[in-house]
């Protein structure tokens, strides 16, 4: 506080003489001290700390630091993009001083390498893209007026009669497949779009790093920023529930305001389940602390009233139930009077989740727990493996004080499927991306399950989400995320095979035709913007010319996708083009040395807001030779 009244002064100072240099920024802390309140010792008793080191070790430097970094990357770019030289080697030389969050692109990459990348065609698709996104956001925010559905299907059955519930995870779900990763801008972007869809209640941040400075913190701190408290409503940060795997998204809780939390939750046998109670535990007395009640029922914010935004929830996440019970259901199941436990194979398994499940709904901090979701991470489950984990969980918690909600990965065809089955078992909703692209094959996007409950005739889809320009969002969170306009030809609804028709046989606007639907359904502009979105997207192909193709590797056993692919995984795949140098390492060695360096560049790249597509052969081999310079 006192320290604010120094530095005005002499940032005014520095004004009225003239020294704007000095003024823009002023960041000469080192002589500076502050005045803190220490816990440890007696009330009223103080503690001098250096500025510089509080700044060093403190929450303050992260959040400053971490942002600075994303405005000083563009005005170095915009230097380089204009030909400004000499002042893009000044501004160079400042970020190469600057102390910006580790992993840091200015200590891992060398200065004309950076520079290659700030020029790169990929990094300016990325600028349009951004571009388009913005200007997208601009026609929709014009063309308030939702028309009607038209033509929706009929339908008696509880598919066209439950209010959908979804948890949004857009801004992190395609981050598990695209080889270039994530940027706060791009998060930010996406978080825009889903909000314009209509989305209440929203991943914001995966964080599965450590204390490692991500993309995943400083989107956080960047939406506070810019939007503030009210852009954290529904927001959910999402982490493991052990001691350190939780640190940051407790303190980012704290420091970004946001409301709730999704607890990321093996059922391995060998895995702590205190550490999931402790995690309930330290979740329900920090929201406490903020001010948040417990919502002691969620029966007004369930089925009743799905939109409203929740505050103070935690969520847990049971990332392989099917897996630890070794659940071996068939398609009968439903058909047959058993109990869903018959079907898993190791019983002790199953009835010591049972004792974890009675434990959650028993402890009064769990009062705090409103959602039980559950997937199978590896795309092996059919649709009925899931309907009947959706019934198991329903058995022992109760629809009018818990969510359940499924997501499931592609690998068998069924996973959309899955989405219905759930629901039609006892689940409440999904949780899953706008777009299906994600993990290892895809997954349940929202998009296409909203779409399905409209063909079964439910009518409060319409009315929940703004779904009409649906498909240019769609589109849009693909050029973000994977640097494209070459979209999936088989995608349903937004896929590049999905609006042209073939042959008249397959059209489904016909209105005398069975369960035919009103055409551009999810595509309604005027030709005015019709015209301006083909103009944007002209725009964007012609950069992706430059890109050019990315050469088949039929050999290929391993991809990167930066922001979550293990160290290990990236290894093999630079192993996979001979880039591993053992110089007298074991092999071991050399891929643990390799992955983990690696891996701390690209975190370092996407920090500093760019795109680079990190399972490209030609872009390994250059992180290979980052690596040997670190």
């Amino acid at each position: 506080g006192l320290k604010l009244i120094d530095d005005v002064k002499e940032l005014s100072s520095r004004l009225k003489d003239g020294n704007l240099q000095d003024a823009e920024p002023k960041h000469d802390i080192k002589d500076d001290v502050v005045i803190s309140p220490n816990d440890n010792i007696q009330q009223g008793s103080e503690r001098k700390i250096t500025v510089e080191q509080q700044l060093r070790e403190g929450e303050y430097d992260r959040s400053y630091m971490g942002l600075k970094l994303i405005d000083d990357v563009k005005e170095l770019s915009s230097h380089l993009k204009d030909g400004n030289l000499q002042d893009a080697e000044v501004k160079l030389n400042h970020c190469m001083k600057q102390d910006y969050p580790a992993p840091n692109i200015f200590q891992l990459i060398p200065r004309d390498d950076i520079k290659d990348l700030l020029l790169s065609p990929d990094q300016e698709f990325y600028s349009a893209a951004t571009d388009n996104t913005r200007q997208l956001i601009e026609l929709i925010n014009m063309n308030i007026q939702k028309p009607s559905s038209g033509r929706i299907g009929t339908g008696k059955s509880k598919l066209a009669q439950i209010q959908p519930f979804i948890m949004d995870q857009t801004i992190r779900e395609p981050a598990t497949n695209t080889p270039y990763g994530h940027t706060a801008e791009l998060k930010y972007l996406s978080w825009k779009l889903v909000k314009l869809l209509g989305a209440h209640n929203i991943g914001l941040s995966g964080l599965f790093y450590g204390d490692m400075y991500t993309v995943e913190e400083q989107f956080l701190q960047l939406l506070y920023k810019e939007e503030g408290k009210a852009g954290m409503e529904g927001g959910f940060v999402m982490c493991g529930p052990g001691e350190a795997d939780r640190a940051t998204a407790m303190r980012l809780i704290k420091e970004c305001a946001v409301p709730n939390i999704f607890l990321d939750t093996t059922t391995n046998p060998t895995v702590r389940f205190q550490d999931l109670i402790e995690a309930v535990k330290q979740a329900d007395k920090l929201f406490n602390d903020l001010g948040y009640p417990r919502p002691n029922k969620i029966t007004n914010e369930r089925n009743d009233q799905p939109q409203v935004a929740p505050v103070g929830h935690v969520y847990i996440n049971f990332v392989d139930l099917m897996e630890c019970v070794d659940l071996q259901t068939t398609e009968q199941w439903k058909h047959e009077e058993h109990n869903p436990i018959d079907y898993m194979n190791n019983k002790e398994n199953a009835n010591q989740l049972v004792q974890v499940f009675e434990q959650i709904k028993a402890m009064k901090h769990g009062y705090r727990v409103t959602g039980i979701l559950f997937e199978e991470g590896r795309g092996r489950a059919q649709h009925w493996d899931y309907s009947c984990i959706a019934k198991w969980l329903r058995q022992y918690f109760p629809a009018s004080q818990y969510h359940i909600l499924v997501h499931a990965h592609g690998g068998t065809g069924t996973e959309h499927a899955a989405s219905l089955d759930s629901v039609l078992a006892g689940a409440d909703g999904i949780w899953a991306a706008f777009i299906p692209q994600a993990a290892q094959a895809g997954h349940n996007s929202y998009f296409l399950y909203l779409d399905n409950l409209m063909l079964n005739g439910n009518k409060h889809v319409w009315q929940m989400f703004d779904l009409h320009t649906g498909v240019e969002m769609a589109k849009a969170l693909y050029n973000l995320n994977f640097n494209s306009v070459r979209y999936p030809n088989d995608c349903p609804i937004w896929g590049m095979n999905a609006q042209p028709m073939v042959h008249t046989a397959f059209d489904v606007t016909s209105e005398s035709d069975w369960r035919s639907k009103t055409a551009d359904l999810y595509h309604r502009w005027s030709d005015e913007d019709k015209k301006k979105l083909y103009e944007m997207q002209e725009r964007l192909a012609e950069i992706e010319q430059k890109i050019g193709n990315r050469v088949f590797e039929n050999y290929q056993q391993h991809r990167v996708a930066p922001l979550v692919t293990d160290e290990n995984n990236i290894a093999m795949r630079m192993a996979e083009l001979k880039l591993l140098k053992r110089q007298g390492r074991s092999v071991g060695a050399t891929r643990k040395l390799y992955g983990s360096l690696a891996k701390k560049i690209m975190i370092a790249t996407m920090n500093a807001g760019l795109r680079v597509n990190y399972d490209d052969a030609k872009v390994l081999k250059k992180v290979a030779q980052w690596v040997e310079r670190s």
